[in-house]
């Protein structure tokens, strides 16, 4: 199973630039560099096909992992809170990104901040305002010590011009978040922890014989006050 063939990849430069960790639950707990506790629900993503001739399951088994990819990049770069329903048995979500981003926020003025520790997400009433450079320039001059610059494909021209050349920072074009924002991150405060590796499963139901590719994960944010992020764009 190539697990790398999901993760690393030029069109998911999040998952090619964090740490990857192992879970030992489906909450997971960790230690940030505050010396505070906190912990995030794992999720499982998942994509499943049909089986056929050997050299089909290998073209198919390909193409599901790096699709998988690109889902686990959405995912963990998506407005959502951790949570598990325990009624009727709703799977257990992971907190995005967002989640876990509350002091170098350039947003909407209607926008509600997160608290921080990835039980609600940030709340946007509608507002939008365009882009400016003094916004990055001063999202850059609040987290200087941010390596990964993640821009939409619409924007990403101009932020290349106005970040410059600074020295240690990437801009990447990011395919797989909402095109209202800009994040500007350390990738060293970052982490994504695995309950379950990528893997490959062969199953039988009544469709037939199916290959299944799974992994169960969860995001980690160990210092998010060297990040910040750039909201509500039009």
């Amino acid at each position: 199973m190539n697990t790398a063939l999901s993760l690393q990849h030029s069109d998911r430069p999040f998952l090619s630039a964090v740490s990857h960790h192992k879970a030992l639950a489906d909450f997971h707990e960790w230690e940030t560099a505050q010396k505070t506790s906190l912990g995030n629900y794992c999720q499982i993503s998942r994509k499943a096909f049909m089986n056929g001739a050997d050299s089909e399951v290998a073209e198919q088994l390909s193409k599901r992992c790096i699709e998988l990819g690109r889902d686990i990049e959405t995912v963990l770069l998506n407005d959502q809170a951790s949570r598990k329903g325990e009624y009727r048995k709703i799977a257990p979500i992971t907190a995005g990104l967002p989640s876990f981003l509350t002091t170098h926020v350039i947003q909407a003025p209607s926008s509600i901040l997160p608290w921080g520790d990835g039980r609600i997400t940030r709340t946007s009433l509608g507002e939008r305002r365009p882009y400016r450079p003094a916004m990055l320039h001063e999202l850059l001059e609040r987290v200087p010590s941010a390596t990964l610059l993640l821009v939409p494909a619409r924007l990403y021209d101009r932020v290349v011009a106005d970040a410059g050349d600074k020295a240690g920072l990437t801009v990447a074009r990011e395919r797989f978040m909402k095109t209202d924002r800009v994040y500007a991150l350390d990738m060293s405060t970052w982490g994504v922890a695995w309950l379950e590796p990528i893997t490959r499963h062969d199953v039988t139901d009544e469709e037939g014989h199916k290959t299944l590719v799974r992994g169960q994960y969860t995001l980690e944010a160990f210092d998010e006050s060297k990040n910040g992020a750039i909201f509500d764009l039009e």
